[in-house]
């Protein structure tokens, strides 16, 4: 995101939103089943299949971000890997500076 953003400071000077996005679609339960198998989660996730799914597909139009010549570079998993490592590398500090 931030990446995103500052490339769009030097290179995009419009007056409508830029959406910023892969500009691929994902499911909420990938997503949860990918967060559980990288933070090594063993327990069970449930659904509450009583309540609106909501909107059928979320995927952004990232159209004028690709033409503003921006594309990501760190895929879901990736991030979320690499965000779980760094976290587990500096939960203590974190802590200690809370």
């Amino acid at each position: 995101m931030a990446d995103a953003c500052l490339h769009l400071l030097d290179r995009y000077d419009g007056p409508e939103q830029v959406n910023v996005g892969t500009g691929k679609d994902t499911t909420i339960k990938h997503i949860a089943e990918m967060i559980a198998e990288v933070t090594g989660f063993e327990g069970s996730t449930e659904w509450d299949t009583s309540t609106p799914d909501g909107t059928p597909q979320k995927l952004l139009d990232v159209t004028k971000l690709r033409e503003a010549g921006w594309e990501a570079r760190i895929g879901l998993r990736e991030g979320l890997e690499s965000t779980v490592e760094w976290y587990r590398d500096n939960a203590d500090r974190l802590r200690e500076a809370g």
